[in-house]
Order: C-alpha cells, then sequence, then structure tokens
C-alpha cells in the first residue's frame, strides 16, 4: 500500500455545517476498510446507504481528522487514536447534498476488535475486502432517480460517493481498481 500519495493535511473547516469527514479504516489482519449500513430514517439523504463510518463537523473538533475519530467511536465504538493516521484523501461532494464537502480520512491499524454499532444510527457494518475481485458491477438506478456504477458484495450495494471514494483509494494506494471486467469493459 503507498500511503505516500495521501496528504497529512488536517483541514479546519470554517463553516461549521457545510463539512463532513469519514473514516476509512484498513485492518491489516483482514485485508479489509470497515463500511456500515446506515439505518432507514425519513428526511436523511443517506437514509439506508452503505457507507464509511462518519459524520458532520462539530465546533469541538480541532480538524475534520478529529471529526472523523469522533463520529467513528459514536457509530462503531472503535477508538481511531491507536489506530496510525495515514492521511486524508480529495475532498468529495455527495450529488444530493451539493453544499457539503466531506474528507475521508485513512487509518491503518493492525487489527480491528469488538465494534459495536450505535443502534439509533447504524443497522450494521461489514468488512469489504481491498481485493474486490469477487464482486459485481452493474450500473442501475438507485433511490429511483440516480443512475451510475453500483458494486455489490456479498448483497450489500457500495453507490454515490461511497463508490468514488473507494474507486479512488484503490487507486491512490495502488490496490487496483474496481473490476471493469465484471460488466465487460468501462
Amino acid at each position: 500500500m503507498d500511503f505516500k500519495r495521501l496528504s497529512l493535511i488536517k483541514p479546519i473547516p470554517t463553516n461549521v455545517g457545510q463539512w463532513a469527514a469519514v473514516a476509512i479504516i484498513i485492518d491489516n489482519s483482514r485485508n479489509s476498510t470497515l463500511i456500515v449500513k446506515r439505518i432507514a430514517r425519513r428526511n436523511d439523504p443517506w437514509s439506508g446507504d452503505v457507507a464509511f463510518p462518519g459524520g458532520r463537523y462539530n465546533s469541538v473538533d480541532r480538524d475534520l481528522v478529529e471529526t472523523a475519530i469522533r463520529e467513528t467511536l459514536e457509530e462503531t465504538g472503535i477508538d481511531l487514536n491507536s489506530s496510525n493516521f495515514m492521511g486524508t484523501m480529495e475532498i468529495y461532494k455527495p450529488s444530493n447534498e451539493l453544499l457539503v464537502k466531506v474528507l475521508p480520512v485513512v487509518f491503518y491499524a493492525n487489527k480491528i476488535d469488538n465494534v459495536k454499532i450505535s443502534k439509533e444510527e447504524l443497522e450494521s457494518f461489514y468488512w469489504l475486502p481491498l481485493d474486490l475481485r469477487n464482486t459485481t458491477l452493474l450500473k442501475q438506478k438507485m433511490k429511483g432517480f440516480y443512475e451510475n456504477w453500483t458494486l455489490i458484495y456479498n448483497g450489500i450495494t457500495i453507490w454515490g460517493m461511497t463508490y468514488r471514494i473507494l474507486k479512488s483509494l484503490l487507486e491512490t494506494l495502488n490496490l487496483g481498481t474496481i473490476p471493469w471486467e465484471n460488466v465487460g469493459g468501462s
């Protein structure tokens, strides 16, 4: 894994309500990253979606890395202060909340145990292998109107911004790419 391609800058937002951070937790013992499934809720633009743990920046956070650490602890019980902060990726904008900017923050741990999801926020969690050869890639409509690539692994669907972050993560860390050959080309 080539972590040198990540930025070590820890951005401090100026507009509290328009920033969020997600934690990309790479577990070395599993060669996987943690993804979570959000609870289905009314008026939640990411209701029921699979995502990386994370959430909105809060004024108590010193920077967006701290946001990722705080939100991950709240959602999964994982304390990332004992994991290695490897860096940050490029900023993303979700297509359904154009004013929000999301910073993916990468952490590396030898082994993560005892994931305890918050039942108020999450339905479940999964360890997604970084080798995605046993996945299916489809172009389909999501939530009735978003048609784009979706990655399917063990019955879970990864799409939208989470899909884009995952694709970039694999390319940035020189781990390969999403297996386009499953759909007969790009």
